[in-house]
């Protein structure tokens, strides 16, 4: 289960008690979770709005609230919730904290391990790689691996 796998399980959760659709875009622009099944069907329907994409704070944008949740300086995930003002900023912003304590979760020697025995995807090598700041691993590990 990738760290993605982690976060969807939650905001499933969360959409079960809170009645606007919940939208979850990966570093790529990818919706990886809709409250909304008609749109999670529609390819690119959040394509990734350059105007926005390095916002560090609660914006609106098409009648919807987004925030932004970097990770060392790269966006990791884009939080969004229909609908806007002050109870959609609070709620996109709950959502974020409960995110960002997830990503987390796995220490640097956890990381380390686990990687040695491949129970990571890149996604996740990516991000910890950043949040550890293990430049020299990831050399390494990019160049053996993912040729």
């Amino acid at each position: 289960m990738n760290i993605y796998d982690n976060i969807r399980k939650v905001v499933k959760d969360y959409q079960k008690y809170v009645t606007e659709p919940i939208f979850l875009i990966d570093k790529d622009g990818k919706l990886i979770y809709s409250g909304d099944e008609s749109l999670s069907k529609k390819e690119g329907i959040f394509a990734v709005n350059r105007e926005f994409i390095e916002r560090r704070d609660v914006y609106e944008w098409q009648g919807m609230t987004f925030y932004n949740i970097f990770v060392s300086g790269w966006r990791f995930l884009t939080v969004g919730i229909r609908g806007t003002g002050d109870k959609a900023k609070n709620m996109v912003m709950l959502l974020s904290m409960s995110f960002e304590h997830l990503s987390n979760q796995v220490s640097k020697e956890d990381f380390l391990l686990k990687l040695l025995i491949g129970d990571f995807d890149r996604d996740e090598i990516e991000y910890y790689i950043e949040k550890y700041k293990l430049i020299k691993v990831s050399k390494v590990f990019f160049s053996s691996k993912f040729r």
